[in-house]
């Protein structure tokens, strides 16, 4: 059976892999991909990424990349 994956458990997966994986640091920046490749599915992605802009953890910049904020580095 599937497991299915809340907005916000997908957006703190998202924040941990900015800072864990990353070793993101506030105002760093990734591009979608490099999400994708650390077993997010797109659709988790995408729900995660709305989340967390939507509670400020990341602003999204020119280019269709993603910013960590202050906040999304302390959730982390």
């Amino acid at each position: 059976m599937a497991t299915i994956t809340s907005p916000e458990e997908s957006a703190r997966k998202i924040l941990s892999l900015f800072v864990k994986h990353f070793s993101c640091r506030p105002g760093h920046v990734l591009v979608p991909n490099n999400l994708l490749s650390r077993g997010l599915s797109k659709e988790d992605l995408n729900k995660g990424l709305e989340f967390a802009k939507q509670k400020g953890w990341i602003e999204t910049t020119k280019g269709s990349q993603y910013k960590l904020t202050e906040s999304g580095f302390s959730e982390a």
